[in-house]
């Protein structure tokens, strides 16, 4: 699903998807920026970063690397203390529908 979210105090447009089919189906990564440079993501994956703030989470695609460095900013301040990293196939995203903020318990 796409739609409008607050980031840094500017309206981005983001696409996200089911944290827990996230993390069912996809593979943990440790890609990361290396020297100010997106991590480099292999043909027919999507990169999705599931965020935690303590409170709940939430699994944006963040393979664009704008939106990847606008979460990680805001892991680096301390605003999510938590961006886990999931590898995915191209053809598994209609298997992930956004299921919202998934609270923690």
């Amino acid at each position: 699903m796409t739609y409008q979210h607050w980031i840094s105090g500017v309206v981005v447009m983001g696409t996200y998807l089911g944290v827990r089919a996230v993390e069912h189906l996809g593979r943990p990564t440790n890609l990361s920026y290396n020297n100010n440079s997106p991590p480099l993501i292999p043909p027919g994956k999507r990169l999705i970063a599931v965020m935690d703030n303590g409170l709940y989470k939430i699994a944006p695609d963040v393979t664009r690397p704008s939106e990847y460095k606008e979460f990680y900013d805001c892991y680096a301040q301390g605003i999510w203390i938590a961006m886990h990293l999931y590898l995915l196939e191209e053809s598994e995203i209609t298997k992930c529908p956004d299921e919202g903020r998934v609270y923690n318990k």
